[in-house]
């Protein structure tokens, strides 16, 4: 997905869309500790953007 096309996306639909490329990508490979991945991955952001917005 380009950055531009992300633009008019929700975060739900940017989830979804990610989620997706990354079980294409694993070519029928079982995932593991999908839960812990996706908490680690989305929890950095959300506190560097939330630390951002209180510095301001």
């Amino acid at each position: 997905m380009s950055t531009q096309a992300n633009d008019n996306l929700s975060v739900e639909e940017c989830v979804r869309a990610n989620l997706e490329m990354y079980f294409r990508d694993l070519g029928g490979e079982t995932p593991s500790n999908m839960y812990d991945m996706l908490l680690r991955l989305v929890e950095k952001p959300l506190l560097d953007v939330v630390m951002q917005l209180v510095r301001q």
